[in-house]
């Protein structure tokens, strides 16, 4: 298992967008904009926009943002959870680091060094507590 991609929720995606841009880091960071929309089994229709850029800059730290609209988030239906415990980034520059999820809307995700950019999540589910890495890809 590979954790390769997390998101954010800003509270205004627009203005968070715009910050971003403003700082110079939207294409190295963000990506574009994309509008996305599914049906659900019981034939409701789910609206969002999220970022995404290939590839993932370093190694997915940077978070992809994204906006539920007036869509229910899916963390309302009832379905098997697991227990975030930890969370946290690693990067050769975690000060810099810290200031782009400062940005993106996550200002309280530690950034451990390290020579390696990546993300670390240890949870806890039915069967104990696991940590799920990410791994440097090949795209």
């Amino acid at each position: 298992m590979t954790l390769q991609r997390w998101a954010v929720q800003p509270p205004d995606f627009d203005r968070t967008v715009a910050g971003v841009g403003v700082a110079g880091l939207t294409d190295t960071v963000l990506g574009r904009v994309y509008d996305m929309s599914r049906t659900t089994p019981g034939g409701d229709t789910l609206r969002w926009r999220l970022t995404r850029r290939l590839p993932l800059p370093q190694n997915g730290v940077p978070p992809f943002l994204i906006d539920w609209q007036d869509s229910p988030h899916p963390s309302t239906v009832s379905m098997p959870t697991v227990e975030l415990r930890d969370f946290r980034a690693v990067s050769s520059d975690p000060a810099g680091t810290s200031r782009v999820l400062g940005l993106l809307g996550a200002p309280e995700v530690p950034v451990d060094p390290g020579t390696t950019p990546g993300l670390r999540a240890v949870f806890r589910g039915a069967d104990g507590e696991f940590t799920v890495e990410s791994q440097a890809l090949a795209l």
